[in-house]
């Protein structure tokens, strides 16, 4: 199955569930906060049903909130818990978000970062993403990071670098523009994304084999490199840190 087919069943596919976190969100601006979580919690409970990571993240944002202003203190603070597992540097804006959200949530998160640090995870913890680090100073970086402004970091990155990808290969196929020809297109595609090299040509489905790890330093990751590796690699058990 061609690259252009495989995006055509996935924006099928996530059609609902996209329209459902729409729904959830409509309600969550209206305050409406046990309504969004009745539509918001099964796109992610019991199984997974929403397709790329921001969404991901906006959901367990709603969710985290709905619970707080519903006092379910204890639901919000385990949907908090997973948004910054998937987005350690996420932050909650203290001039447009409530000030008891920015609470709860900078809590949580000192909570989070402790228990950590109380089982020696402190150091040696990597992580790993297919788009450049949010600080690269490639042009489609600098470019997201300028569109995004506040919203900008991993998650919206990559939704950034989705859309752009998908939009040139929608203006290089030729007209009438079809799910045949779309196909057809991606497979040859190859071409540079401010930066980023992308190409299909070699399995059809597959554009990029970047794999960027990062190191935690701080409150921040930072790309891992040679000296990091080998401090990593030489880390053993009774020595300060943990690796993970």
């Amino acid at each position: 199955m061609g690259a252009g087919v495989v995006l055509f069943v996935l924006l099928a596919q996530a059609a609902g569930p996209t329209e459902e976190l729409q729904r959830g969100k409509y309600a969550y601006d209206r305050g409406e906060f046990n309504r969004a979580v009745e539509i918001v919690h099964p796109l992610l409970y019991p199984d997974l049903r929403l397709q790329t990571e921001n969404q991901i993240v906006q959901a367990h944002r709603i969710l985290g909130v709905s619970y707080l202003f519903e006092k379910r203190q204890d639901q919000a603070t385990g949907e908090f818990r997973k948004l910054l597992q998937l987005s350690p540097d996420y932050r909650f804006d203290p001039l447009l978000d409530p000030p008891e959200v920015v609470d709860f949530f900078n809590k949580v998160r000192a909570d989070y970062s402790a228990e950590l640090a109380q089982l020696g995870v402190t150091d040696n913890i990597i992580m790993t993403q297919v788009v450049p680090l949010p600080d690269s100073n490639l042009p489609i970086v600098r470019e997201a990071r300028s569109a995004l402004g506040t919203d900008f970091g991993f998650v919206s990155l990559e939704g950034y670098i989705v859309g752009k990808m998908t939009l040139r290969l929608l203006q290089d196929t030729p007209e009438p523009l079809t799910p045949e020809g779309f196909a057809s297109q991606a497979r040859q595609a190859h071409f540079d994304l401010g930066g980023l090299a992308l190409d299909f040509r070699h399995s059809g489905d597959q554009a990029s084999d970047l794999v960027v790890v990062s190191q935690l330093s701080g409150s921040d990751y930072r790309e891992a490199g040679n000296a990091q590796w080998k401090q990593m690699l030489a880390w053993r058990p009774g020595r300060s840190g943990a690796g993970h």
